[in-house]
């Protein structure tokens, strides 16, 4: 009987320990559970900041502030007449090495295009090959160069009191 004693209080001791150690890892780990909490906080505001940064950054790089604007001028300026999306992203990052490239984006602008009579599908794309777009000189849109896709407002000045309207 006495030799359970001995287990026993070795086993309550050892239990103990173990109890006690559990604890400061349970208050370790809690402190940096708040402090990643923390850090995921002001990371997430530094990447706002950022994407809010590059959108500048790409208007400033490229000169256009949307997407489809800098796609028309890429497509004006290439020399053949057949493109694919990968075509576009490939002179895009030719010409804009620093700018991001927004794959999808330039995907759904070129559909886009297309339903706006801008440039025409030639073969529908899969999976396993994009889809290939044809510019013709006449296609229409703004990317065609015909100016119906600018749009000019004007309004006459009317002469305030004292201004003399000649």
């Amino acid at each position: 009987m006495a030799g359970e004693n001995i287990n026993e209080a070795g086993l309550q001791i050892k239990l103990r320990g173990i109890q006690g150690d559990l604890v400061k890892q349970i208050e370790k780990d809690e402190k940096e559970a708040e402090l990643v909490t923390k850090r995921v906080q002001k990371n997430r505001e530094l990447l706002h900041a950022v994407n809010a940064s590059l959108g500048l950054l790409t208007a400033q790089a490229t000169g256009f502030s949307k997407l489809s604007d800098t796609i028309r001028a890429v497509i004006s300026g290439m020399d053949i007449n057949r493109f694919t999306a990968p075509d576009i992203e490939h002179v895009l990052t030719a010409k804009f090495p620093t700018v991001p490239l927004d794959k999808p984006g330039i995907r759904t602008t070129l559909w886009n295009m297309m339903k706006r009579g801008e440039i025409t599908c030639t073969k529908r794309g899969n999976n396993r090959t994009p889809a290939e777009y044809f510019r013709s000189p006449d296609a229409g849109g703004t990317a065609s160069g015909d100016g119906r896709g600018i749009r000019r407002r004007t309004r006459n000045l009317v002469p305030m009191d004292g201004e003399n309207g000649q």
